[in-house]
């Protein structure tokens, strides 16, 4: 069958350590009415699997067993202090981001803009999707950093 397409949810769930399962797990289950074991539903690589779908199925394997099984981590991005600066797809990289358990210092910025000297100690990350996109605070911020 098809891989699963690069889609938010889809990267969401890989973020954090969710099972990202076949289809046939959802008809399977149903026909003996009662959840089966996610293992042998979860994508794996096969012979006619591509290069960029492999990548993603190792993340989400890779993932789900830090996640998941080991429990070493509670998001892929549990480690993230992010200001994001997009108007592309912003809110999907907000799901993305806070489903791997980032901080988005963005929203306490905004709450609070006199914060600033107090993120800028704390910032891992910065998504900068345009320069045109900050006023000058926040351009005199990311010189600085």
């Amino acid at each position: 069958s098809q891989a699963p397409t690069r889609s938010c949810k889809y990267l969401s769930a890989i973020a954090n350590g969710s099972w990202v399962l076949m289809p046939s797990y959802i008809n399977d289950s149903f026909d003996i009415m009662h959840w089966k074991d996610e293992a042998r539903y979860e994508w794996k690589p096969n012979e006619r699997t591509g290069k960029k779908d492999l990548v993603t199925m190792e993340a989400a394997l890779y993932w789900g067993n830090e996640i998941r099984v080991r429990k070493t981590i509670p998001g892929a991005f549990s480690s993230f202090r992010v200001l994001l600066f997009t108007k592309t797809y912003h809110s999907e990289f907000v799901t993305m981001l806070e489903c791997g358990r980032a901080v988005i210092l963005q929203k306490e910025l905004t709450a609070h803009p006199s914060g600033l000297p107090v993120i800028k100690n704390n910032v891992t990350h910065i998504f900068l999707e345009s320069e045109t996109t900050l006023n000058e605070e926040f351009k005199s911020f990311l010189r600085s950093k």
